[in-house]
C-alpha cells in the first residue's frame, strides 16, 4: 500500500492505526480513513483548572477577589482595567480585590475593605485602596507594589458584609 508517497507494509489485521506527519490513518475494512493530528504543542486533553477568582455584586457593582497568588496575579494584572479600584490588606498576605467600576462609592470601598479583612481571617485592621494604574507587579507571583494609595482603618466588620461571601 502507498500513502502520500510512503510505502506502508501490508496489514494482516482488519484494523490498524498508522501515524503520518499530519494525519492519523486508520485502515479498516472500507479502506484508509484520515484524521487530522492535533497540534503537537497543544495538549490533547486540556485540563481546565477550577476558578480561584471569587465574584460578588453589591448594588450593581461587581467585585472580584483572588483566592491564591496565581488568581491574584491574573485578576490584578490581566483582568482589571487601569481605572478600576484595587483593595488589599495592609502589610499582610491576602486577596487582591478589584472593584469593577470607574466611579466607586465610599460604601462600596468600605465593603471591599471589610471583604479584604474577612478573606485574611481578621476582624479589624488597615486596608490599602487605590486605582489599578497605581499597582505594579512585584518579583514574586501575586506580589503587588503600590505607587500611590489611601488607607482605611476598619474597627468592626458589618454583619451584611459577612453574608456576601457565604
Amino acid at each position: 500500500l502507498r500513502f502520500r508517497n510512503k510505502v506502508i507494509p501490508f496489514l494482516d489485521k482488519k484494523t490498524a492505526n498508522i501515524r503520518d506527519k499530519n494525519y492519523i490513518v486508520d485502515y479498516n475494512e472500507q479502506g484508509p480513513v484520515k484524521q487530522l493530528v492535533p497540534n503537537k504543542f497543544k495538549s490533547a486533553k486540556i485540563k481546565k483548572e477550577p476558578s480561584f477568582i471569587g465574584r460578588i455584586e453589591i448594588n450593581g457593582t461587581k467585585i472580584s477577589y483572588g483566592k491564591n497568588a496565581k488568581a491574584n496575579n491574573e485578576l490584578t494584572f490581566k483582568i482589571a482595567n487601569k481605572s478600576e479600584m484595587y483593595v488589599h490588606i495592609k502589610d499582610f498576605h491576602g486577596s487582591h480585590i478589584i472593584i469593577h467600576s470607574e466611579k466607586t462609592s465610599n460604601d462600596t470601598i468600605l465593603t471591599a475593605c471589610e471583604l479584604a479583612l474577612i478573606l485574611s481571617n481578621m476582624k479589624d485592621g488597615e486596608v490599602y485602596y487605590t486605582q489599578v494604574k497605581n499597582v505594579k507587579k512585584g518579583s514574586s507571583l501575586g506580589e503587588a507594589i503600590l505607587l500611590d494609595y489611601k488607607v482605611a482603618y476598619i474597627k468592626q466588620i458589618r454583619a451584611e458584609t459577612y453574608h456576601l461571601i457565604k
